[in-house]
């Protein structure tokens, strides 16, 4: 039960360091504009943080916010992947189906029902498998997202 137990902590010192991104130098991302999440660590210990980011070979830019930070003055630069919006998998298949089956307005009421008919079911699965999904992503939004850069001046 020990050795179980110890390769088990092993296994959650190791893999998070394992999936580490490598430093990536500053010159060879200048003049590029990365999109992520953006977080921009000033050599005073200050966290800035934004959605994308353009470099250039003196400085880094945030967006939206539009700050502007001089290459000496930054400690590091950590760009995370954009998390996908909660549950979006489960919902997205439903749209083209319900324009597909949609009536159109002078087809009267029985066309409206038959729809209704219809989608019933998949409404029904969408609401039994939508609580474990919705725990499933909930779970995974507790982990950082994954890294895509890490810069150094």
């Amino acid at each position: 039960m020990k050795k179980i137990i110890h390769s088990l902590l092993l296994l959650a010192v190791c893999v998070p360091m394992a999936q580490a991104a490598p430093p990536t130098p500053w010159d060879s991302i200048a003049q590029d504009s990365v999109a992520g999440s953006t977080t921009v660590t000033m050599k005073d210990g200050k966290k800035h943080r934004g959605k994308s980011a353009k470099f250039t070979a003196s400085d880094v830019k945030l967006d939206p916010s539009g700050e502007s930070f001089s290459r000496d003055d930054v400690k590091e630069v950590v760009i995370r992947a954009n998390r996908d919006p909660c549950c979006s998998a489960l919902f997205l298949p439903l749209i083209p189906a319900a324009i597909a089956l949609s009536p159109d307005p002078g087809d009267g009421v029985a066309a409206t029902i038959g729809v209704a008919i219809i989608m019933v079911p998949v409404e029904a699965v969408c609401i039994v498998i939508a609580p474990p999904i919705a725990a499933v992503q909930a779970i995974k939004r507790l982990k950082p997202a994954k890294i895509l850069y890490k810069i150094a001046p």
